[in-house]
């Protein structure tokens, strides 16, 4: 953004950049920090893809549901589907998963997967709730085709070791991740896209507020930016006093009295006329001039680009132009 500001030695709204930054989250980092008066709070981060929970072990639950193509590839194989006469299945009332027939041997340890990995803050009972049972037989036709279908992991590099099951994968993960490290802080960053999708429902629906209160007023957004710009060599100022600019070329008041008269009636002109376009000005002070006179044209605007490089002349992203007022250079006001 820096290096089109600066190519185009134009003004552009402050305003407007803060929302290219909102409409494109992939550009933006979020920082969770709880409130002052939040002592007790600490926060968990995935060493992986950095998102966040307040309960350590809702980060292992996302690591072992999010990523176990991190440490693992995976090789599905298909099977005959189970043998048996099946009246029902349950299917998870959350997420639309079928858990299996509540007779069949693999329904506790699929019940228990679903939970730990996608639903941590839920207890074992508590799941079981939202459990609904299934008597469509072309429900269970699915679950019998669905479960013929067997994954087997494999660590990555190691294509040639022997293939273990998911709950054995899980295990060697939950003892990866503990072993590396999840980060405990008071404060916490990460790409946006991944805080748009925390797991952790009290985390994500503040990020939510926060996202949504920037999108009306990016207030937070205006203050990162305008220290970001700056430290990239990019100029902040007002127009009357209220909406800011960024741009390369700091505006710089210059005395008309003190130059030549072509430059001199093109500024008193703009001083006149703040908000006029090139067209204008030409029309104003060369009326003969035509717009397929090209040489004519470049000559007539030399005094103009040597006034916008200098600052003595703000060109604005919509082509407008002004001439600035007062005193301080970088943070002038602009008539």
């Amino acid at each position: 953004m820096a290096q089109q500001l600066t190519a185009g030695k134009k003004a552009y709204p402050l305003m407007e950049i803060a929302w290219q930054f909102l409409a494109r989250p992939e550009a933006c980092e979020v920082q969770i920090r709880p409130r002052q008066k939040e002592n007790g709070i600490t926060l968990h981060q995935c060493p992986i893809c950095r998102a966040a929970a307040t309960q350590q072990d809702w980060v292992l639950a996302h690591a072992l549901r999010d990523h176990v193509e991190h440490y693992f590839d995976k090789e599905d194989t298909l099977s005959d589907p189970p043998a048996g006469h099946f009246v029902c299945v349950a299917r998870c009332g959350l997420s639309g998963t079928l858990l299996g027939p509540p007779n069949h041997h693999s329904y506790n340890i699929r019940m228990e997967e679903i939970r730990a990995a996608r639903y941590p803050d839920l207890s074992p009972a508590e799941y079981e709730q939202r459990v609904e049972t299934i008597r469509d037989p072309a429900v269970i036709e699915q679950w019998k085709e669905e479960s013929r279908k067997t994954t087997v992991y494999r660590r990555k590099g190691q294509s040639e070791s022997e293939g273990i099951p998911h709950a054995e994968a899980v295990a060697q993960i939950r003892e990866d991740v503990l072993q590396s490290g999840i980060r405990e802080a008071r404060s916490v960053s990460m790409p946006a896209k991944v805080a748009q999708r925390l797991s952790d429902r009290g985390l994500l629906a503040a990020v939510r507020q926060a996202w949504e209160k920037e999108r009306r007023f990016p207030s937070t957004l205006l203050l990162a930016l305008r220290g970001a710009l700056g430290n990239m060599r990019l100029h902040i100022f007002r127009v009357k006093k209220r909406h800011e600019y960024a741009s390369p070329i700091p505006p710089r008041r210059l005395d008309t009295e003190l130059v030549v008269p072509a430059l001199a009636e093109m500024l008193d002109f703009m001083a006149r006329q703040p908000g006029c376009t090139r067209r204008q000005i030409r029309e104003a002070l060369r009326s003969d001039l035509s717009d397929d006179q090209v040489q004519e044209n470049l000559e007539f605007f030399k005094p103009l680009l040597w006034l916008i490089e200098r600052g003595h002349v703000i060109e604005f992203f919509d082509g407008s132009l002004a001439v600035p007022v007062g005193r301080r250079a970088a943070r002038s006001n602009v008539k």
